[in-house]
């Protein structure tokens, strides 16, 4: 029959179609394997080939070869969760051995303590846990460089006020938080370059402060010294005002000096001095307040020579009344006292019906010894005048310590510190009469010797101060 053959025809245009379909599949499976994808890429690719290609064998092993990629990365990303769970604890413990919050800091320690977190090889090699490691242990290293720095500027600060001992301290403070522990070439940690900068020079300000603290302290003896000097020394001014017994005026002085000088100790010892002449006042305004009750009213006027004794008819704050004839009442001023240490021992021994009270007895040995330092200065002055050659006698030096021996009594009843004082004036003395009387048999090692050891050893003393114009023997003599 005619129309019997005819299906062959198609089958074979099938065939051919199916073959053509798998080899396109096969090519198209051989390029995506060629390709450089991610995994994850991969495996949606490799899908999507088994989908367009489907009944194929080339669509059957790439959809395989996707399941298994698949299977790779949920172990991959199971395997990863775990490690982060691992690493953000291990994180955590180097956070806590860090001490973050700790003042001051100690990164020496926190360094140390964070060594000794147990790390696996897994979890250190992990890029993530690398970055926040590094990122702690510069926060380590930062917090100890800005407190470093806080405590330095506070240092510098106090060094600005004459605060030296608290700028040391502070910076003593300071410095052990740099001891930090060795750490192997490549493996230090971030920021503790930054750290190991600070730290150096926390050092030099620390072992330089000692020297700017001598040069200060050298540049404001100098300046003090100056400052006595010129408010206490000269015949002029102070030396004047004790000498006339202008105690309220002396101590007005001192207590400018006390407000001038910068040391706590040269400031003390103005002010004690004040203190102490305010006190010879009171004492005075004692003997004139309480006329009435004096246990004798004779008195010797040392204003004349032949020490002449007269009788009282009255005191007040400026001094004694008297009559010098009949009817006609003159005046012996307090500042004639000032001189004449004899005259001042008759003056307040045994003349209030009462006993002195211990301020009183502190003011009058500190006239006592006023009055015997002025008189030692103004009996050397002479050896001090420029171009005159003077010679200081055993009669002038048996003068200088007479003149300490009448206040000695007072200052043992004024008490220790009174007592102190004036042996040391009187030590003051004799140091000065033995270079002065070497001076004079042209000793002039021991001169010069006794000089120096004057001024160094009694510098604190009235006889120094009134004497000194606050140069150095050193400097006198040109050194």
């Amino acid at each position: 029959m005619p129309g019997a053959a005819a299906p062959d025809k198609p089958r074979e245009k099938d065939d051919r179609e199916i073959q053509l379909f798998e080899a396109t599949a096969k090519v198209a499976l051989l390029e995506l394997r060629q390709r450089e994808l991610s995994p994850n890429a991969r495996r949606d690719e490799l899908r999507l080939l088994a989908g367009k290609y489907q009944g194929t064998t080339s669509a059957a092993e790439a959809a395989e070869e996707a399941e298994r990629i698949s299977a790779a990365l949920d172990e991959a990303a199971q395997q990863q969760s775990a490690r982060a769970l691992l690493a953000a604890d291990v994180l955590r413990q180097l956070e806590a051995a860090a001490s973050l919050d700790q003042r001051p800091p100690a990164p020496g320690r926190a360094y140390l303590a964070m060594r000794a977190v147990p790390v696996s090889d897994e979890i250190a090699s992990d890029a993530g846990f690398v970055a926040k490691r590094k990122e702690l242990e510069s926060r380590v290293s930062g917090l100890a460089a800005y407190y470093a720095r806080e405590v330095m500027g506070e240092s510098n600060r106090a060094l600005e006020r004459g605060e030296y001992d608290r700028a040391k301290q502070l910076l003593a403070d300071l410095l052990p938080m740099f001891d930090l522990p060795e750490f192997p070439i490549g493996g230090a940690p971030i920021g503790v370059d930054d750290l190991f900068d600070v730290g150096r020079q926390a050092r030099e300000r620390y072992f330089n402060l000692e020297q700017a603290r001598n040069a200060f302290e050298r540049a404001r003896a100098r300046a003090d010294q100056v400052a006595v000097a010129e408010v206490l020394g000269g015949t002029g001014g102070f030396e004047r005002e004790l000498m006339a017994l202008d105690l309220e005026a002396a101590r007005a002085r001192l207590e400018a000096l006390a407000e001038r000088v910068s040391a706590p100790l040269e400031k003390e010892r103005a002010r004690t001095f004040a203190a102490e002449l305010a006190a010879a006042r009171a004492a005075f305004a004692a003997v004139g307040s309480e006329f009435a009750s004096w246990r004798r009213r004779a008195f010797h006027d040392p204003r004349d020579r032949r020490t002449t004794q007269r009788t009282a008819v009255g005191a007040d704050a400026d001094g004694i009344l008297y009559e010098s004839e009949p009817g006609k009442v003159e005046r012996a001023p307090w500042s004639a006292f000032a001189g004449d240490v004899q005259a001042l021992q008759r003056l307040f021994a045994d003349r209030l019906a009462r006993e002195w009270t211990p301020a009183e007895l502190a003011g009058i040995a500190a006239v006592f010894r006023t009055v015997a330092a002025v008189e030692a200065v103004r009996a050397a002055s002479k050896m001090f005048e420029p171009g005159r050659r003077s010679n200081f006698t055993e009669g002038n030096a048996r003068d200088v310590r007479a003149s300490f021996v009448p206040g000695a009594a007072w200052a043992e009843l004024a008490g220790p510190e009174a007592k102190e004082r004036f042996a040391r004036e009187a030590a003051a003395a004799d140091v000065l009469c033995d270079a002065l009387r070497a001076a004079t048999d042209a000793r002039w090692a021991a001169a010069a010797a006794g000089l120096e050891r004057l001024l160094s050893e009694f510098s604190d003393t009235l006889l120094v101060r009134l004497l000194s114009d606050g140069r150095s023997l050193q400097e006198l003599s040109g050194g």
